[in-house]
């Protein structure tokens, strides 16, 4: 499964990339390059870590959760976090950059997976096996939040609800929690007039259609000029520099129009069998 969607995401970038790289860099393959460049460090990553007993990265847990923190205040510091289109979200140096975020997720999932495992026998009692978690989670996405990045934020508190859900925590305190996240984000998303904007957007794209709703109606054109079979691979019109991010957040879009709905279809398929597996291989 997780070959199949890299396979898929790499060709795809190749396709929707093709011409902002040609038009930017000069060169068609600038952006697939890079994608695969990282395509390989994963792998080689991935090769490492398999042969790695899972139970030794408990040893690890405080070491990496403090090694996070500090890469997140380090973000939100001018002059050393990258300023990106009104956010400060990387660390690196010229095209080397990655995100303190992604590793917040994995230092969660650490955290959270340890202390569950600990405190298997008190589950029961909220003060010992979620107050802990709660507070973790609210640290690392209120530093992730300051950015600002929700969408990340939020992320991070599906993370913590999954890995309790997979924990078998009462569903009243799963219910509790996830009724105040909801709200929270909620709150969060309607503080700021951009995100106010976003939102309100995303409900009634073509109400703005040449501005605000520019790229959702753009995406959706896209999907819908695909049908069920697509237009073929690499034939798509939207990458022409129509569809913002073509490559990158709004590649899906991409996916619908050169592989029509039998290509969308089989990513969520396969996101959904890795979520399944994922599920299954915790349970046991």
């Amino acid at each position: 499964t997780i070959a199949v969607l890299n396979v898929i995401g790499v060709v795809m970038v190749l396709s929707a990339s093709s011409i902002l790289s040609l038009t930017t860099h000069g060169s068609a393959w600038y952006f697939f390059e890079r994608q695969l460049v990282w395509t390989v460090i994963g792998i080689i990553g991935f090769t490492v870590v398999l042969r790695i007993d899972y139970r030794r990265w408990r040893d690890g847990v405080r070491p990496m959760l403090f090694l996070t923190a500090t890469l997140l205040v380090m973000v939100l510091v001018p002059h050393v976090g990258i300023y990106v289109s009104g956010s400060r979200r990387w660390l690196g140096i010229g095209a080397w950059r990655f995100q303190p975020t992604e590793l917040a997720k994995f230092t969660l999932v650490l955290f959270a997976a340890d202390l569950l495992t600990r405190r298997e026998h008190e589950l029961f009692d909220w003060r010992r096996s979620i107050r802990p978690l709660v507070v973790v989670v609210a640290g690392l996405g209120g530093l992730v939040f300051l950015e600002p990045d929700l969408d990340s934020t939020i992320l991070l508190g599906v993370i913590a609800v999954a890995i309790l859900v997979a924990a078998g925590v009462r569903l009243r305190h799963l219910a509790t929690i996830g009724l105040g996240g909801m709200s929270i984000a909620t709150i969060l998303a309607l503080s700021a007039p951009y995100r106010r904007a976003r939102l309100l957007t995303f409900l009634h794209p073509t109400a703005d259609a040449g501005n605000g709703g520019y790229q959702i109606v753009q995406s959706l054109i896209a999907l819908g000029s695909g049908g069920v079979g697509g237009v073929g691979l690499g034939a798509g019109r939207s990458k022409w520099l129509f569809l913002p991010n073509a490559h990158t957040d709004f590649i899906f879009a991409v996916i619908g129009e050169e592989l029509g709905l039998v290509g969308t279809l089989t990513v969520l398929a396969l996101f959904g069998a890795f979520a399944v597996l994922g599920i299954r291989t915790a349970l046991r």
